[in-house]
């Protein structure tokens, strides 16, 4: 034997058994000579594993394998290292014949299977999705429509033909009696699900309706992720299918409608979720359907198909769903049975589906004990859904678990709208207390009481508030707290001054008891401009809003100069503020005056470093080159202090660097005589951007163009990975994406997609909103936008509790302006 295989192939064959070598190159008349030696070994493997069959199979010698197949002592069932057996290799391959021929051999294993689990079955059915799906996977952004055109007239025959064979190599593998159709891979996929979730319709036809499969078939059988062919054919949007499982007669009775994923959502859920109408409609007709089924989202709280179509604003799915007659519009969920369909809708703020909602006959407007749904906008300020459940019949005074009323809540937010909706009501109970003993939960620590509604506002300071209730018929003014405290009481405790004196003139008016109490010096003019530059200087949003009056509009002089000389816009921009100095500017404040130095609110920001603060003040009209002390420019300020981000803002906003101060020195001369000093290079990188961009702009204006681009870079190498997954998964979503950088390439700090300026632990970072579950968060560095993530949510900065804590210099000096005969003393703050 081995003189014979020396004599025909010399010493070539070092390695390659010569038998599988000569099936592989497809050498009959080898192949013939070998299996003619007595003591040939026809399963010999060479070193992958490979016999002669396999290796035949691989090459799709046909010939070959029916020469093979008629030596007896033949193993059809042998894997490679690979774990592929010779059945395996032709489904794999499209191979229509050989796998004929190996069918009909009577010690085929017709559900053998590879080392990850796939039979050649679950093969067929995932390589026929992958002919009919692989031109929709082509990037048409790459190549041309008519290059696309071409390349897919010339591929289309090979492809039908192909695909052809592979219904066939089904077809095959079903008529084979001992077929097992129900056997699932290591990741638990079935022949089903690979074509369920493919969206091949032929295949499943045949995998529901072959004698051999179709009673067998267990059409329920779900993957390690809890996905099944009715849950892959959904999440794909693949109707067709959908129907197909649900209505085949072999299937139609078996079909488990309501199975869950892992993650315990249903195939309605599913749909409900992506939008699917028509898929939606399709199963609300099977009758099995549990229209009611919930979701655990998270440890207390759960969601429906319904309550999920509330929240992605599927405004149709909520209508057809409503349709159903077994629907349960006021099922309640959640650990403490809290949600209904209802309170979503009003937690979405979507009120088309409010509307919705409450047309339905059975609907529970008045919602639970624990926060009755009125309680929902009035929290939220939104009062067009006030407006609307008050208008349904909602009883105004229902109390929450602990006791608070709608008036109260209303009170202690500062929603003076929804106050005068409900003290315009009918039935409203102005008098109602809390529960004795009981404290509300968030407001306890607050108000440090139980009382009556007038009594929260009085504590809460806001005289606008007391007014609106003391012009109530049958207010309840000497009401006490449990510690025995009136209003007036409360607003002694707390020095609200105009509180006071609101209660105390509407006690001389109904000639009731008047009660004493100390006289209280109204603060002097240069009290309350202290107090402004305090709250500016923090930046508190309550406390600088006691300075406006009801329509806004501002009660003193903005530009007043503190004993420092500098004013309140100064202040902030050197507290870096942004805050603060967004709120100045918005009303009016000068970005021109100085302080006794000469030096503004950009020259001050620039020198401190404070880029968001620079940008405000450049975007609402501060003048870039402008000048303060000794000419110095705030690009002078933000170099001489090393702040790089800022010269990278002022350079590409403009600034110039040919400016020469009074020591007749540019701002590359100061930096030249600061480098010296410069361990970390930053001087140097400075006059890196500075000369880059005097070179670019000498550049541009030879060309005759007038400036430079004013796109903004943008990087993406944060977040190339999610973008790539987001293009591959979602591209809908990554369109949108695309959108949003390219706003922030004309402008990373304003536009119309809800940009957020991030604070606290976050403070420096912007936000645009994808969608409701993912936003798009990216730094600003000069020039540069980085984008840092754009999936999921940032765990946001708890927002100041915006109570309404309105000072008493509000109310003083809108008390001046009404009542002053003298317009002078108004003046002296205006």
């Amino acid at each position: 034997m081995s003189e014979l295989i020396e004599k025909i192939f010399g010493n070539q064959l070092t390695e390659l058994v010569a038998l599988v070598s000569s099936a592989a190159e497809d050498d009959e008349k080898i192949v013939r000579m070998l299996l003619k030696q007595p003591n040939i070994n026809i399963n010999i493997r060479d070193d992958k594993g490979f016999t002669a069959l396999m290796r035949a199979v691989q090459g799709g010698h046909s010939k070959m394998v029916k020469l093979l197949l008629e030596e007896p002592g033949i193993d059809v069932n042998l894997k490679n290292e690979d774990g592929d057996s010779a059945l395996v290799n032709a489904a794999v391959n499209c191979h229509l014949d050989i796998v004929r021929m190996l069918l009909e051999h009577p010690n085929i294993d017709v559900n053998i299977q590879d080392d990850e689990g796939s039979t050649a079955l679950i093969y067929a059915a995932k390589e026929i999705a992958v002919m009919m799906k692989e031109y929709d996977s082509e990037d048409k952004d790459e190549i041309s429509e008519i290059m696309f055109k071409i390349n897919k007239l010339l591929y289309e025959d090979n492809m039908n033909v192909s695909s052809q064979n592979y219904r066939e190599i089904v077809e095959l593998l079903l008529d084979h009696s001992n077929i097992d159709v129900n056997i699932q891979d290591n990741l638990g996929y079935t022949a089903l699900i690979c074509a369920a979730g493919n969206n091949h319709k032929e295949t499943v036809e045949l995998l529901l309706g072959h004698p051999n499969a179709g009673d067998r078939i267990d059409v329920n059988l779900q993957d390690k992720k809890g996905g099944s062919a009715l849950i892959y054919a959904v999440n794909e949007n693949h109707k067709e299918i959908v129907k197909l499982l649900l209505n085949h007669p072999n299937v139609k009775d078996k079909i488990n409608v309501n199975i869950k994923h892992n993650n315990g959502g249903t195939a309605l859920m599913q749909a409900t979720l992506h939008g699917y109408k028509e898929v939606v409609s399709i199963l609300l007709n099977h009758p099995n359907i549990d229209v009611n089924a919930t979701i655990q989202t998270s440890i207390i709280d759960e969601d429906t198909a319904l309550t999920i179509a509330i929240k992605e604003g599927h405004k149709e799915i909520v209508e057809l769903l409503l349709k159903h007659p077994k629907i349960n519009v006021n099922q309640t969920f959640g650990m403490f049975h809290h949600v209904t369909a209802l309170i979503r809708a009003l937690q979405n703020d979507d009120e088309d589906v409010v509307k919705i909602l409450l047309n339905q006959p059975d609907i529970n407007f008045e919602g639970n004990d624990m926060v009755p749904n009125l309680f929902i906008p009035i929290l939220r300020g939104k009062e067009n859904f006030v407006n609307l459940l008050l208008k349904q019949g909602v009883n105004v005074n229902k109390k929450t678990f602990n006791g608070f009323t709608t008036l109260m809540c209303a009170i202690m937010d500062g929603h003076i709208k929804i106050v005068k909706q409900l003290l315009n009501h009918p039935d409203i109970n102005i008098n109602d207390e809390n529960d004795d003993g009981e404290t509300a939960l968030k407001y306890a620590v607050q108000y440090e009481q139980d009382g009556n509604t007038l009594i929260y506002a009085a504590e809460a300071g806001n005289a606008r508030i007391v007014k609106l209730l003391l012009d109530q018929p049958g207010i309840d003014i000497n009401a006490q707290n449990d510690e025995g405290e009136t209003a007036l009481d409360c607003a002694k405790r707390t020095g609200r001054r105009s509180v006071i004196r609101l209660i105390q003139s509407n006690i001389g008016l109904r000639k009731q008891q008047y009660i004493t109490f100390e006289e209280i010096t109204q603060p002097s003019n240069e009290t309350i401009y202290e107090e402004f530059w305090k709250a500016i200087s923090r930046g508190d949003d309550n406390e600088m809003n006691s300075f406006l009056d009801e329509d806004g509009k501002i009660l003193i002089d903005i530009n007043t100069r503190n004993k420092n000389g500098n004013t309140a816009l100064i202040i902030a921009s050197e507290k870096g503020n942004w805050n603060a100095v967004n709120w100045l500017l918005k009303r009016g404040a000068n970005p021109s005056c100085k302080d006794v130095n000469g030096d503004n609110a950009l020259i001050t920001a620039a020198r401190k470093g404070h880029f968001d603060v620079v940008e405000e003040l450049l975007f609402r009209g501060a003048n870039i080159n402008s000048t303060g002390q000794h000419k110095r420019t705030a690009l002078m300020a933000a170099a001489e202090n090393r702040h790089i981000r800022v010269v990278k803002l002022l350079k590409k906003k403009g600034a110039k660097i040919s400016i020469k101060d009074d020591n007749d020195k540019t701002v590359l001369d100061i930096i030249n005589e600061k480098k010296h000093d410069d361990p970390e290079n930053i001087y140097e990188s400075i006059r890196g951007i500075l000369e880059s961009h005097s070179k670019q702009s000498n550049q541009f204006l030879q060309e005759g163009m007038e400036s430079m681009s004013n796109k903004w870079e943008v990087s993406i190498d944060k977040c190339e990975k999610d973008l790539k997954n987001w293009e591959k998964d979602d591209p809908y979503t990554y369109k949108k994406i695309k959108i949003l950088i390219k706003d922030i390439e004309k402008n990373p700090f304003r536009g119309g997609r809800q940009v957020e300026r991030l604070t606290g632990d976050l403070d420096g970072l912007y936000s645009r909103r994808i969608n409701k579950q993912n936003r798009l968060i990216y730094e600003v560095d000069g020039e540069k936008a980085i984008i840092i993530s754009c999936k999921g949510h940032y765990e946001k900065e708890k927002r100041k509790n915006n109570r309404s804590r309105t000072s008493s210099t509000r109310n003083l000096l809108l008390e001046r302006r009404r009542t002053s005969d003298d317009a002078s003393i108004f003046c002296q703050f205006h």
